[in-house]
């Protein structure tokens, strides 16, 4: 926030938009600690993954953290999948990378005022 990533978490540009690098290190970690269980659905007809949290895990996320964080889900809530991907891939750090490249992070700070969470 403000100059340092929240997450620490480095980020792929994929075909199916942002995914971070270590996904399903992070998934198995939670799976195994029984903070996360997941099933497979039928969904139309595809065979997907769902995804259920067990116990909430505990962040020491600053009161304005998390103030962004839900904002953020707030602002973006209503978007279907289709709408969250047109909205990420006119973000500035996605934009310049090619597919299967990590995401600077020093370009979230060239962002345009639709995607940047500072006040002008």
């Amino acid at each position: 926030m403000y100059g340092e990533s929240l997450t620490n978490e480095i980020y792929l540009k994929s075909r199916i938009g942002i995914v971070p690098k270590h996904f399903n290190e992070v998934m198995n970690h939670l799976i195994r600690s029984h903070n996360l269980y997941y099933r497979q659905e039928v969904y139309y007809y595809y065979l997907i993954k769902r995804y259920y949290i067990r116990q909430i895990p505990l962040f020491n996320f600053t009161y304005e953290e998390l103030e962004i964080i839900d904002n953020v889900i707030y602002e973006l809530s209503d978007f279907s999948t289709t709408e969250l991907l047109i909205y990420q891939r006119g973000d500035m750090p996605y934009k310049l990378v090619n597919l299967e490249d990590e995401l600077d992070y020093n370009h979230v700070f060239y962002r345009d005022k639709l995607y940047s969470i500072r006040k002008y």
